[in-house]
């Protein structure tokens, strides 16, 4: 095959490769659970330079809806609380530390000294997917995919508009089966970016039910705490009636 068609549709594989890949760094930013992408796209200020998170501290991720910074040094907790909220304002903050192999908040009441001793840590929680999250949620998901596919879109009519200038001359086979390759390279990437898609929206609306279900289950136990002080105050009024009728 025409070397300069398969430069073509390898530069066309990456540019396709680079729309899916943002998009997937886009939809790791739409935070449902703790994911330390997530913090790639803060800018945090040092000495008057951005620098990334890596150079304030280390990332860890404790559980499914929380960040851990630690912080190299503890002047840079302002810095990365500061840095964080600018990108991610519903993500929730706290200065913790680890007591008997659990994250407990530093109490600030607590001497001086003993503030000192302590190895202080920068924790983000996830907010739950509530029904403003889940729509905002979902309204970036769509906003991110048709984006990508604009994008998508526009590289795949200029490759096709480049191998046409190439191939003028060429055989109708040749023709054809440059252009039925690019379609299947096309076609790969519709399909992960069609999946990223469904996978992102599951898994909000996954993590909306857990919300409901949760919800729902507090509301059904404060119901019955409800009714069974109303039975109980029931009880005593009618003591009281019993007496005064003797």
């Amino acid at each position: 095959m025409n070397i300069q068609v398969i430069n073509i549709q390898n530069d066309f594989q990456q540019n396709l490769n680079g729309n899916v890949g943002f998009l997937l760094y886009c939809f790791m930013n739409l935070c449902v659970k703790a994911e330390g992408a997530a913090l790639l796209s803060s800018e945090f200020v040092l000495g008057g330079q951005v620098v990334p998170i890596e150079d304030l501290g280390n990332v860890s991720i404790p559980d499914k809806s929380r960040l851990c910074v630690v912080p190299k040094e503890e002047e840079y907790i302002p810095l990365i609380i500061q840095g964080v909220l600018q990108e991610h304002p519903e993500l929730k903050p706290a200065v913790m530390t680890v007591d008997q192999g659990k994250l407990v908040e530093v109490d600030e009441t607590d001497e001086q000294e003993d503030q000192e001793e302590v190895q202080k840590l920068v924790v983000f929680t996830v907010p739950e997917v509530n029904e403003d999250r889940y729509d905002a949620l979902k309204q970036g998901v769509d906003t991110f995919y048709e984006k990508c596919k604009v994008d998508m879109e526009k590289n795949y009519t200029e490759c096709i508009a480049k191998l046409t200038g190439i191939l003028k001359g060429a055989s109708a086979e040749e023709i054809d089966t440059a252009k039925e390759e690019t379609e299947g390279i096309y076609n790969k990437y519709v399909e992960t970016r069609d999946k990223m898609k469904t996978d992102k929206l599951q898994e909000i609306e996954d993590a909306y039910q857990l919300y409901l279900k949760k919800h729902t289950e507090e509301e059904n136990i404060r119901k019955e705490q409800a009714d069974a002080k109303g039975e109980k105050a029931g009880f005593s009024m009618n003591m009281f009636a019993e007496g005064d009728e003797e």
